[in-house]
C-alpha cells in the first residue's frame, strides 16, 4: 500500500509540474505581445513568437492618406497577419477609424497594399458604416485591397483578397 502511494504521490507531483511549467509558458507567450505605430498603422507583435499582425488604421482626415501601406516588416518580423493575432487573447480588428472632427459624407474610399508575407487574413472588414445613436447611416468606409504579386498565399482582385490555393474569396469578419 505504501508503494502504491508513493507512486501516485510521484505522478501527481509530476503532472503538477508539467502543468505549472504548461501555464508559465503560456503566460510568457500571450504577455509578449507589444504594440506600436507605423504611420498611423497600428502593429502587434511578439518577439518571442515572431509574429506580426497589422490593426487598426488612425486616419487622420487627410485625402492625400487614404492609401494604406501594410509593410512587409516591423522591427525583423515579417507581417504576416491582416488582424487576428494582438495583445492577449481578443484578435485585432484591421479597420480605419475616423477623426472626430472629419467631415460627414457619403462614401469614403481607402487602398490597402498589402504584402508579400501577409498570409492569414481573417479579421478585417471590406466595408464599414458609420452611424448615429438613432442608427441613421453617417457615412460608408470601403476598402479596396492590392496584394504584391510577391505574396504565395493570397491575391487581390476587384479590390477583394483570395486564397491562391483555392481562389475562393476570403471572408472577413
Amino acid at each position: 500500500m505504501k508503494k502504491v502511494f508513493k507512486k501516485t504521490l510521484k505522478i501527481a507531483t509530476a503532472a503538477a509540474v508539467i502543468y505549472f511549467t504548461f501555464m508559465c509558458v503560456l503566460a510568457v507567450i500571450f504577455t509578449s505581445w507589444k504594440g506600436a505605430k507605423i504611420n498611423n498603422l497600428n502593429v502587434y507583435y511578439s518577439k518571442i513568437t515572431k509574429d506580426c499582425t497589422a490593426g487598426l488604421y488612425e486616419w487622420d482626415g487627410n485625402t492625400e492618406n487614404m492609401t494604406v501601406i501594410v509593410p512587409d516588416e516591423f522591427e525583423g518580423i515579417k507581417i504576416s497577419n491582416l488582424g487576428g493575432k494582438s495583445i492577449g487573447s481578443s484578435p485585432a480588428l484591421f479597420h480605419i477609424s475616423l477623426p472626430e472632427d472629419i467631415e460627414i459624407r457619403d462614401e469614403y474610399n481607402f487602398t490597402i497594399k498589402l504584402g508579400k508575407n501577409i498570409n492569414y487574413a481573417e479579421h478585417f472588414l471590406y466595408t464599414d458604416e458609420y452611424t448615429d445613436y438613432k442608427g441613421n447611416l453617417l457615412c460608408k468606409i470601403n476598402y479596396y485591397y492590392e496584394v504584391s504579386e510577391a505574396n504565395k498565399w493570397i491575391y487581390s482582385k476587384d479590390g477583394k483578397i483570395y486564397d491562391k490555393k483555392t481562389d475562393e474569396l476570403i471572408s472577413y469578419y
